[in-house]
Order: C-alpha cells, then structure tokens, then sequence
C-alpha cells in the first residue's frame, strides 16, 4: 500500500471533528448535543479513545498547533491506523520473516506530513453539509477532500484483513 493509499484509505475510515462549542458539531461519529468539548482539537483527540494514536502522529509530525487552529480535521481512527500499521508489517514480514511488527513511531517523517490532507480551513457544522459533500482544498499541497455527512452502515470489522482480532 502507498502513503498516498494509506491517507486515502484513513479518508475512508474517518471521524469528523473540528474545535468546539459551536452547534452541529459530530464527535465520534454522533452528534454533539452539548456542543461543547471545553478542550483543544489536539487535546480531544488525545483524550479521545478512538482517536489517541492520531493524536500521537499529529503530534510526532509537529501539527498540533495546526489541528488548534480555524480548521476542521478529519480524524482517521485508531483502527485505521493500526490497518496500515498491520498491512505495513505484513508486508515486511513477506520479504523478511523476522521483521519486527511496526508501530506508529516507525512511520516516517515524510508520511507523516501527508496528514495535512486531513485538515481544511474554517470549521464546518453538521448543517453545512449534505449527501453530495463539499470540495475543500487540504493543507497539503495540491490535495483536496470531499466533505460529507453520510451515515456508515459498517462495522469496524467489515474490511478485516485478517491479522488478529477484526476491529483491532
């Protein structure tokens, strides 16, 4: 799988967040009813728990200040990111039996950067948006992402690759 493929993939795979106390915000996958987190993006996500390993790489790629901004990010999950970690291995593991299984720390630097993808200037209520989404330019280069509010009907497991537990 690519770099390019694992963001595309993590797109997939995403939860919509952006900073808080503003009406129609979705968190985790449901709407906020109290509209309020008190608490920086970077902070949320970290306290989060199914957001705490993007936490790690945000902050391992030096974005937290970015992710507290007048933005929205979209938020891959730590299932998604324990996927490509687990596809990544796999991988190494074919060409090498003995690799050792990867962890978010072995992510390179240069992928790393390719999480801007997933950040988009302003913030966007649950309102703003439809079916059909809205183009947005991301903060990484020559990127843009389609932002939508479409209920998933999967579960976590449905796209299992068949390394460990589905869902983990």
């Amino acid at each position: 799988m690519t770099t390019r493929s694992f963001f595309i993939y993590l797109f997939l795979t995403v939860l919509v967040f952006s900073s808080c106390s503003k009406n129609g915000h979705i968190i985790g996958g449901e709407k906020n009813e109290t509209n309020e987190v008190n608490m920086t993006t970077y902070d949320f996500l970290k306290s989060f728990e199914v957001t705490t390993l993007t936490a790690r790489l945000i902050e391992k790629a030096g974005l937290v200040d970015e992710v507290n901004g007048d933005v929205t990010v979209i938020a891959p999950s730590n299932y998604a990111v324990n996927r490509y970690l687990r596809r990544k291995t796999n991988r190494a593991q074919r060409l090498d039996p003995n690799a050792e299984e990867l962890t978010v720390e072995d992510i390179p630097e240069a992928e790393l950067e390719q999480l801007k993808m997933y950040i988009v200037d302003g913030q966007f209520l649950s309102s703003d948006l439809t079916a059909q989404g809205i183009l947005l330019p991301s903060h990484h280069d020559g990127d843009s992402l389609r932002l939508s509010l479409v209920e998933a009907t999967a579960e976590p497991g449905a796209a299992w690759d068949g390394a460990g537990q589905p869902g983990q």
